[in-house]
């Protein structure tokens, strides 16, 4: 809801150019047709749709009809709403009333702002509110009343007067039955007379008045009730008196006091009303706020409106008695009666605001008219004075009754005036007096200012001058009475609370009225008391003048100002004076109050209310005066520093100082200088840097003060005689000057340690103490100048520019002559203030503040790079040595500055500094230039490491590392690593921007030449926040240069979309070159004030911003980085623009499912490829655009974003909402991205952005969205494990520095969630503090949106943050070693858990998602404990977890086949698993198991069958068993003697083998035949030459018309005869045949060789074994990128012992290269291929290297035992290839053991199948296992083993090594 809000309100600022935008909302909306037909239902993202057009229509007009026909027909469909099955589920009645409170508000506020709504709500008013009447039984009805009480939608004049006469008469309205005359006095009790208070009017101005003491209460009366009953009269004499309350009630009440029949009506009184309902009165009230409402709306029918004014009169009327009834005679009590009182009294309030509004409608002139407006206004202030004397006169309730009764009354009377409002003011009078001698308003401000609010509202709304005149002798009155009081006896009593009121009310009738006479008249009297009368004295009584005097001053009336500011000044310096003496002990407290809060209070209030320059000049001038005269006071007090007395007075300081100018050479002497500051003497100076700093509102002030302060640069006058003044001041009994040289001493310690230590004391020892004491004044005030926003110097009200500290704080080393200690302490405090800057800028992420950023502060860049390129002018520096040391430190200083702004935002850093060069070529001034680049010659920025950015500085952030890269300029290849100079960089491509838009200037003066640019043409228009369509000013005839250039660049980027719809490359120069002259057009404009080419400049920015996401390649993205930096670096003001449509677009390719997005199967890489023979499921068609491309594109695309986040994240909250926005929609679902693994890093970065931006939470800007902001956290942790919820995986793309950002990137996501730690025990204990439960972080035993059902947020908040921290810190690992292979020898990561942990680790990953859970199992297989506790989560949630193939071997065991457990039931229902696993279950320990076999039978039948048949030796082993485990297949060798179990299955297989024969139909019978006797034929060649000598075998091979049986799809178009080679075997003849093939689907005429090898005497199934795994390890190679060459040749057995074997194409073994050439490969290959270095022979060597790698991890694996030089094809191991293959160990060992029982040789002896998989090293870490293939390629090229193997080779063969 909060990100539709702020959308709205983006829109509401230009709603004509965002109309698609409110389109998308309204689609949002519920249908008008669904909700107004039958019953409808609505979810919470409709709910919140329609709020959000409704408050969008609140805030602007617009045109479109839909959304306002959608409101209305909502508001229609209201009544449909009582049904609670109309909200979503679990919407709550607070929800529900929130919803009603919101959407009236909204649909008032647009009925005002457009008639036409108005008009079309009021249609439907009526008759919604009539059908909730209807229904008022319904809660929800109930509620929507309420809401209408709040806000009424407009109504029809017939429709109200109907209405209020089904209020009247379908509500109960009570009003007690009792007649006037029991209750009142007399019949014409509605006059005046009536009152307690109606007395006779006040004649004589001289009466002295007094104040009596009232007695005591009978003894029957409670303590609260005779607190409470005490009146205020006035009598004739013009004395004030007590009243009590039973007097009170004698005087109104009729025989309420006298004999029973009095008690009787009394108690009557009270019966009646205790007789009403809570709930009657909830319905009174509801139905007097409506009627009152309707009032304010239309005109009523007269008739009507006087009925409805009689029960409004008869209401006050019973309220009288009403508020007269003690407490203690109520039968209920406690907080029963507080609510029912309350109740009434809202009831009352209601009436009294329905019965102000009837009196509007009085006709003015009429006597009839006169006299009820009479007496209504009577009534009206007695019901107050009911209220004042009431025993509830403390409740709320009553406060706001008597605060709406009062401005009733003023409102009515001021608007008729005349002689009715000299009469209300009459009997006004002794009710303000009345109000005023209440006790308990001394001191309670919230209550006192609801009555004095009133009271002085009346004198303000009545001309207040002329009502003072009318009351002139009262005020004179009251003031004297209230400041001079008259009492007796020896101790002067504490002052009475009718004086401090009179003071309060007085004081709030000037500041209400600010008329000049009333101040005067008021004024004098009050000084006069505090100076002569019995305020001079300390005192509450004195406080409350003070504070009534400077609210006076505060008007800026000069007069009284001097008045009052000469008195409070004198009486602050007076205090100051008493501090520490004998009578100070004895004082009253009221003293110190008066010092410390009183009077500095009343300066800040002068300071901030005058505005008339010439007075604030004036007032500047006291107060620093004041401080000069503190500070000398405070140095005479021994032993006091003076920050007790400077202290208070510093915000009225801070204040008052004028903001900062632009620093002008102008010079002072030290002692004006110092005198300047306020103090000459050491503690004052002493002070600033101390004691204030303890004091949050202190410190405030003095980095206020130090923001307007000019720099204290001294003159060239001799510091001699600045000396001798200055200590003639602070000494002045030594005349010759000599000074204090003990305080000199303690002078130069404080500066010293205010340097940091840089500067030695015992190097000060030239320094005297004046002059240490302007030094420590400059340090204190340059290092709290920098201390505040960071050093950034806003100007005054007219100044838009914000500047650096930089300019201030070195001026000072720009002074001529300075003596070299002094020299050296102005440089150690500009090292102290770049410091403080630096410690303020890592501090921000917790401070707040609408300032620019100082980093990113364009204006303020521009100062910290130019500002020095003027050389001082020579007539003050002619010291050029000088000069350049004090450039040089310049130049260091704000180079470390460059770095630290390079390091959080490297991207807008360099766009800046581009810009700034841009400039300094603009300027074609030399010295600018030259200093640049002087300066940025040694930055240097890179994804090497670099030592100005430790910790995790956003730079460290590899996807913000390439961003910079791209808006660099440099053309990089940005997966590589680089370290590029940034102003080398920077100048290039400065230079491309400047000739840019030379070219864009240079065009623009051509068409203007040959006139064709109209005068009407104009460009962007500043004012413009949004994109989208405006209203069109009239066209030109001729086409503006504008319109001609902005068609061209729309047209081609337009263009470059079309292309890359098409599938199509863009070109990465055309694209950049186009791109760069439109952003140069569109930044040529932005100065122009014409809105003529708004759209068309709205629609190209839209584009430079959607075509580079459209296009989604790195090359794209890569050139819209540069661009975008570029916008946002030359128009800052653009960035709100720029990051709405990115954020937009992003939001686009979360729809489209690009890139990061591409959460499709087929895009998630190896898991994808290995489907499904290694990984279960479908297999998949690959994605046409590569989907690692994508995600590359999206890396670059986030790493801007987080470098714009670092840039607004204090100064921007519109563009904080929209990268929120962003997350929000990035998060919205359980898991929409990428399972690719080379998206690791970026999904990580993702992440990372995402907790970063929650941490945002503590800021001010953000802490209204605070709860949104934890739900968005809780998004993140869950996506974050989300990734973990598939095995781990591997990719490489041969880039070795990507493969490292990877890594960096999970292990800067690691280092965040480390130090989220405190944070998060941070917003904890803030949580606790939130009211009702606003923060997620105490929510208990309920429903969470994300977690679901949870038992302690807190506590599992926890959980998942470790268990989250120890899987990226795996994956972290994992990622290293991958980056890295040959990394540390010894393992540094694995992790120490004990099985405790383990099991609250799968419990955890469990409970969000099961997954994750089996996830976890895969990472750490060797863990027993968690192997464990994973089985029994998957065993006591199995029906949970069906659709997870991958928890089918902790169910599905031997044991369970063996118990026949019922868990093998769900089965029939489990999602298919892979073909490797299923082959498990085939095995003889599953023993086919009925549902098992069923199982797999299904799994294998749900697979394309060229996927199945690829395992076809295993499934024929698996026949093997039958269901009693019996073996019933024919032996795989002839040499073994059949059991006599086979004999019968023996028998069945020439029968099945005829039957298939049989099936062939002639032609296929016929090819059947050929084949299979040209198969017999050529199979037993190999057989014939079995018994000739070796020597011989070759001449007994003779060429014969032979036929290629291994492969169906090559046919054979001739043999080689002359090819027949028998090959080296020392007991076995195989023999190698070259055929002449073409491809059956191909070209017939590409005739290609295949070579086949033809086996007699060798088992080849054991080779269809091994290349089997082969062929699964090149699947896997190539899923997961690796460049390792594998050839799985075909092998087909063709009979017991013999077979035929597929020649790799193009190979020659080793032994063929050594019989035809002398030497080593490195020799044979610089024969072959070339020279080193050749292209050739790199290629040839690199060939060699990836196939060597890929057998090496083969060989490793298969331990192969006829190797010798004839087949050998590797030469080292390769460890990626190996963790590839780990990764997929179950599904290789699976394909192995099921040929256990083969007969195979592999398998005669040991333990092959446990040896095998303990060569994958299952319970090594991945740093481990790479350790050890380390460890193997080592051993075999070291072996003596090998160099002996070499050397027989050599010896017999004549092969060298």
């Amino acid at each position: 809801m909060e990100s539709l809000v702020e959308l709205c309100d983006l829109i509401v600022q230009n709603p004509a150019q965002f109309h698609e935008k409110i389109a998308w909302i309204c689609s949002r909306c519920p249908p008008a047709e669904s909700l107004l037909m039958g019953s409808p239902m609505v979810s919470r993202s409709q709910l919140h749709a329609i709020l959000a057009v409704a408050r969008f229509l609140s805030s602007a007009q617009i045109l479109i009809r839909n959304p306002k026909s959608l409101l209305l027909a909502f508001y229609r469909s209201i009544p449909s709403s009582f049904n609670l099955n109309f909200w979503p589920q679990a919407f709550s009645s607070e929800a529900i009333s929130s919803f009603y409170n919101d959407f009236l508000n909204y649909i008032s506020k647009a009925a005002e702002l457009s008639p036409d709504f108005a008009t079309d709500v009021a249609g439907f008013t009526g008759e919604v509110v009539i059908q909730t009447i209807n229904n008022a039984d319904s809660s929800v009805s109930r509620v929507f009343l309420n809401a209408l009480c709040s806000n009424f939608p407009p109504i029809l004049p017939s429709d109200a007067n109907k209405l209020i006469s089904i209020l009247l008469d379908r509500f109960d309205i009570v009003v007690p039955s009792s007649p006037r005359e029991v209750i009142l006095t007399t019949p014409d009790a509605t006059s005046a007379q009536s009152s307690p208070l109606s007395v006779n009017h006040y004649q004589s101005p001289g009466v002295e008045a007094s104040i009596v003491s009232a007695d005591s209460s009978s003894s029957t009366t409670s303590k609260d009730d005779v607190s409470s009953s005490r009146g205020i009269v006035v009598n004739g004499g013009g004395s004030i008196a007590w009243k009590s309350n039973g007097d009170l009630f004698g005087a109104t009440l009729v025989g309420f006091n006298d004999g029973e029949g009095g008690i009787s009506a009394y108690k009557k009184v009270v019966t009646m009303f205790e007789e009403e309902s809570v709930e009657s009165l909830e319905k009174q009230d509801i139905v007097f706020r409506l009627i009152g409402h309707i009032f304010s709306k239309v005109v009523i029918d007269p008739q009507l409106m006087e009925q409805v004014r009689g029960i409004a009169k008869e209401q006050l009327q019973s309220m009288l008695a009403f508020l007269k009834i003690r407490k203690r005679d109520w039968s209920e009590q406690g907080q029963l009666l507080k609510v029912r009182i309350n109740k009434k009294l809202s009831v009352y309030q209601a009436v009294a605001r329905l019965q102000i509004r009837t009196l509007a409608s009085l006709d003015t002139e009429g006597k009839s008219s006169k006299r009820l407006l009479h007496g209504a206004l009577a009534l009206l202030i007695e019901a107050a004075e009911a209220c004042l004397f009431s025993v509830w006169r403390k409740l709320r309730a009553c406060e706001e009754l008597f605060g709406c009764l009062l401005s009733g009354i003023s409102q009515a009377a001021v608007t008729r005036g005349g002689q009715l409002l000299r009469v209300l003011l009459i009997r006004f009078k002794p009710l303000v007096l009345a109000t005023c001698a209440q006790l308990w308003t001394v001191d309670s401000l919230g209550r006192e200012g609801v009555h004095n609010h009133g009271i002085s509202n009346l004198v303000y709304e009545s001309s207040g001058v002329r009502v003072i005149g009318v009351l002139y002798a009262d005020i004179i009155w009251i003031s004297g009475g209230a400041v001079r009081p008259v009492y007796d006896g020896k101790e002067k009593p504490a002052a009475p609370p009718f004086q401090l009121n009179v003071i309060r009310l007085l004081a709030e009738l000037n500041v209400s009225v600010k008329k000049t006479e009333v101040v005067d008249m008021i004024l004098p009297l009050f000084i006069e008391s505090l100076e002569e009368g019995d305020a001079s004295t300390p005192g509450l009584l004195r406080l409350r003048l003070l504070d009534a005097v400077s609210r006076m001053a505060s008007l800026g009336f000069e007069k009284s100002y001097r008045e009052a500011v000469v008195l409070m000044t004198r009486s602050y310096l007076s205090k100051l004076a008493s501090v520490g003496s004998a009578e100070s002990k004895t004082q009253a407290p009221e003293a110190t109050t008066e010092r410390i809060e009183t009077l500095p209070a009343g300066f800040l209030s002068i300071a901030r209310g005058i505005a008339c320059n010439k007075l604030r000049s004036d007032y500047r001038h006291r107060l620093l005066s004041l401080c000069s005269d503190v500070g000398l006071a405070a140095e005479s007090q021994s032993g006091r520093s003076g920050a007790d007395f400077l202290g208070p007075l510093l915000p009225a300081v801070a204040e008052i100082s004028p903001p900062i100018q632009k620093t002008q050479t102008t010079t002072k002497s030290v002692s004006t200088t110092l005198n300047s500051v306020g103090s000459m003497g050491t503690i004052a100076l002493q002070a600033v840097g101390g004691p204030y700093m303890w004091n949050s509102l202190w410190s405030s002030a003095v980095q206020r003060i130090s923001q307007g302060t000019p720099p204290l640069v001294v003159s060239s006058v001799k510091w001699l005689e600045d000396e001798l003044e200055l200590n003639a001041l602070h000494n002045p009994g030594s005349r010759r000057g000599s000074g204090n040289e003990k305080a000199a001493v303690s002078q130069r310690t404080a500066l010293s340690a205010a340097l940091g230590g840089r500067v030695e004391v015992s190097a000060m020892s030239t320094i005297s103490g004046v002059k240490a004491t302007y030094l420590l004044a400059v340090a204190f005030l340059e290092i709290i100048r920098f201390s505040s926003n960071g050093g950034i110097l806003n100007g005054g009200p007219g100044s838009t520019a914000s500047r650096s500290a930089f300019s201030c704080v070195f001026e000072y080393l720009r002074s001529p002559n300075l003596m070299p200690a002094v020299s050296q302490c102005l440089t150690a405090i500009v090292h102290r203030a770049f410091e403080t800057a630096i410690t303020w800028l890592e501090d921000r992420a917790s401070e707040t503040g609408s300032e620019a950023e100082i980093l990113w502060n364009s204006s303020c860049l521009d100062s910290l790079l130019l500002s020095m390129h003027n050389d001082p002018p020579s007539t003050v520096v002619n010291d050029p040595a000088y000069v350049a040391n004090v450039r040089s430190l310049y130049q260091k200083i704000v180079r470390e500055w460059i770095i630290v702004s390079l390091s959080h935002a490297p991207c807008t850093s360099q766009g800046l500094l581009q810009e700034n060069l841009c400039k300094a070529n603009t300027w074609q001034r030399t010295q600018p230039t030259a200093d640049v680049v002087s300066l940025l010659s040694e930055i240097r920025i890179g994804t090497g490491k670099n030592d100005c950015w430790i910790g995790t500085k956003t730079a460290n952030i590899p996807a913000v590392m390439a961003a910079a890269a791209a808006a660099s300029g440099g053309n990089l290849k940005l997966t590589d690593a680089f370290n590029l100079e940034v102003l080398g960089t920077g100048m290039v491509s400065a230079t491309a921007k400047c000739n840019h838009a030379g070219e864009i200037a240079g065009m623009r003066r051509f068409f203007e030449g040959i006139g064709g640019l109209n005068q009407s043409t104009g460009g962007l228009n500043l004012d413009l926040p949004v994109l989208g369509s405006s209203p069109q000013s009239p066209q030109p005839k001729n086409e503006s240069f504008n319109e001609i250039l902005l068609s061209r660049f729309v047209r081609l980027l337009q263009n470059f979309v079309n292309t890359a719809e098409k599938g199509e490359e863009v070109d990465k120069s055309t694209f950049r070159e186009t791109c760069s002259q439109a952003t140069a057009l569109l930044l040529s404009n932005l100065d122009s004030d014409s809105k003529s080419n708004t759209e068309s400049f709205s629609q190209l920015l839209r584009l430079l911003c959607w075509c580079p996401a459209y296009i989604t390649t790195s090359d794209a993205v890569e050139t819209g980085v540069y661009i975008w930096t570029w916008l946002v670096s030359a128009a800052p003001q653009l960035g709100s623009l720029v990051l709405a449509e990115l954020v937009d677009a992003w939001l686009w390719t979360i729809d489209t499912k690009r890139g990061i997005f591409a959460s499709d199967i087929r895009c998630s890489g190896p898991s994808a490829k290995l489907r499904p023979h290694l990984a279960p499921g479908e297999p998949e068609l690959q994605p046409e655009k590569d989907p690692v491309e994508q995600i590359m594109a999206h890396r670059l695309w986030l790493g801007f974003l987080i470098d714009r986040f670092e840039v607004v994240r204090h100064d921007s909250v519109e563009q904080l909402l929209l990268l929120g926005r962003m997350l929000q929609g990035t998060t919205k679902l359980p898991w929409n991205f990428s399972r690719h693994p080379a998206a690791t890093g970026t999904f990580f970065t993702i992440m990372l952005f995402g907790l970063k931006f929650c941490s945002c939470q503590t800021q001010g800007n953000l802490q209204n969205f605070r709860s949104g902001l934890q739900l968005l956290e809780d998004r993140i942790y869950r996506a974050s494990l989300g990734w973990f919820a598939h095995e781990p995986e591997w990719f490489d793309l041969n880039n070795n520095n990507f493969a490292q950002s990877e890594a960096q990137s999970v292990s800067v996501f690691v280092h965040h969630l480390l130090n989220e730690r405190v944070e998060t025990a941070q917003l904890d204990q803030k949580a606790r503090g939130l009211d009702n439960g606003s923060s997620l972080h105490d929510v208990k035993d309920q429903y969470h949106p994300v977690w679901g059902q949870m038992e302690n947020y807190t506590v599992g908040r926890e959980k998942r943050r470790q268990l989250l921290l120890m899987l990226c810190q795996h994956e972290a690992d994992r990622l290293e070693v991958w980056a890295q292979p040959v990394g540390p020898k010894e393992n540094t990561s694995r992790l120490k858990i004990n099985s405790e942990k383990w099991i609250e680790f799968a419990r955890t990953a469990f409970s969000v998602d099961p997954r994750i859970a089996l996830s976890l199992a895969a990472r750490f297989p060797a863990n027993s404990a968690l192997k464990t506790e994973t089985t029994q989560l998957v065993q006591s949630h199995i029906l949970e977890i069906r659709s997870i193939p991958e928890a089918l071997p902790y169910f599905v065991t031997p044991k369970a086949v063996d118990e026949n457990s019922t868990l093998l039931q769900q089965l029939p229902h489990w999602a298919a698993c892979s073909i490797t696993q299923a082959l498990e279950f085939l095995t003889p320990a599953y023993k086919g198991h009925p549902r098992v076999m069923a199982y797999v039978l299904r799994v294998l039948e749900s697979y394309p069958p060229e996927r199945v048949t690829f395992f076809m030796p295993q499934l024929v082993q698996a026949l093997r068993y039958d269901e009693g485990g019996e073996e019933t297949c024919v032996p795989e060798s002839e040499k073994d003697a059949p059991p006599a179990t086979n004999n019968s299955f023996q028998a069945l297989l020439p029968v099945v083998r005829q039957r298939i024969i049989d099936g062939f139909n002639s032609k296929a019978l016929d090819v059947f035949q050929r084949e299979f006797d040209f198969f017999d034929k050529v199979t037993s060649i190999s057989g014939v030459l079995y018994p000739i000598p070796k020597e011989e075998r070759r001449a007994g091979i003779k060429g014969d018309d032979l036929y290629l049986p291994t492969a169906p799809n090559k046919l054979v178009r001739g043999i080689q005869v002359d090819s027949g080679i028998p090959l080296q075997s020392a007991a076995k003849v195989p023999i190698m045949i070259t055929f002449n093939v073409v491809d059956r689907d191909g070209d017939r005429k590409d005739v290609k060789p295949q070579a086949c090898i033809f086996k007699v005497g060798d088992d080849c199934r054991q080779d269809v074994l091994a290349l089997q795994v082969i062929s699964l390890l090149k699947d896997i190679f190539e899923a997961v990128g690796l460049n390792l060459y594998l050839f799985p040749y075909g092998v087909l057995p063709t009979g017991p012992e013999r077979g035929i074997i597929e020649v790799v194409p193009n190979s020659r073994s080793r032994s063929q290269m050594g019989e035809t050439t002398d030497g080593g490969l490195y020799e044979i290959f610089q024969q072959d291929f070339g020279p080193v270095g050749s292209p050739s022979f790199e290629a040839a060597r690199e060939n060699f290297l990836i196939s060597s790698a890929g057998y090496a991890v083969a060989s490793l694996l298969l331990q192969p035992k006829d190797r010798h030089n004839g087949n050998l094809l590797f030469d080292n191991l390769c460890v990626k290839g190996y963790l590839a293959a780990r990764r997929d160990m179950d599904g290789i060992i699976n394909t192995v053991a099921l040929m256990m029982d083969s007969g195979l040789p592999c398998f005669s002896r040991g333990d092959p199948i446990g040896n095998l998989r303990k060569r994958f090293h299952p319970e090594m870490s991945e740093r481990e296992a790479a350790n050890f293939m380390i460890r193997i390629c080592t051993d075999a090229y070291n072996k003596w083993t090998t160099a002996g193997y070499d050397l027989i080779q050599y010896l017999q063969q004549g092969i060298e090594k």
